[in-house]
């Protein structure tokens, strides 16, 4: 994947150029209930000799995972996360009492999420995940990676028996009346067209 870089035209010819890529850990396509993977993102100030300043990237993680772990702050960064989004701000000295990322400096950091076991997600469906990367000098930036859900059909019937009245006497010869349920609690990827519920134990009749 190649970096992200918008043109800068002559009215910013001073300003200061960002980059950014994301990409998952290992390349990783498709991911299953349960499984845990890591997004990383790649940062550069690709100036010359413009810092960027105040620059901060902000990934806002999909709702479907779940964050298992976040960069560490450092003297150099400032991390934040506010329920799914995670913020990132550079804070390294660049001169003139000013802080951000220096000229043609590159960082990276990695963000670890999780598909829970019990996703209410479909199958086959694409997850995007954005990062922007902004400074105050500078245009900013995006970059998408995305992955796609491999959910296994799990088919679930479950059934239900009752017995009326429950005071009936066995060899009592009195009417009983036999009630059979059943209901489908199978996983959303199930397509169930009919289901057939049948109690042939013989001695439900014969007594």
């Amino acid at each position: 994947m190649s970096y992200v870089v918008s043109p800068t035209t002559s009215a910013q010819a001073n300003d200061a150029t960002l980059a950014i890529e994301k990409t998952i850990v290992g390349g990783q396509t498709t991911v299953e209930p349960g499984d845990a993977f890591s997004y990383r993102i790649k940062v550069s100030c690709l100036s010359l000799q413009d810092p960027c300043i105040n620059m901060s990237v902000t990934d806002p993680i999909p709702s479907e995972f779940v964050i298992t772990a976040t960069p560490q702050p450092t003297n150099e960064r400032d991390v934040s996360v506010s329920k799914n989004t995670v913020t990132v701000s550079y804070k390294e000295n660049v001169g003139n009492n000013q802080v951000g990322l220096p000229a043609g400096a590159e960082r990276e950091f990695e963000i670890g999420v999780r598909l829970p076991l019990d996703t209410g997600v479909a199958d086959k469906v694409f997850i995007p995940n954005t990062a922007t990367v902004t400074a105050s000098n500078a245009d900013t930036q995006t970059d998408t990676v995305e992955v796609r859900t491999d959910i296994d059909a799990v088919v679930t019937p479950v059934t239900s028996k009752s017995w009326q009245p429950q005071s009936a006497i066995a060899g009592s010869q009195a009417d009983s009346t036999v009630t059979l349920g059943i209901r489908n609690a199978s996983s959303s990827t199930a397509q169930i067209k009919q289901l057939v519920v049948t109690d042939d134990t013989a001695a439900t009749f014969e007594k």
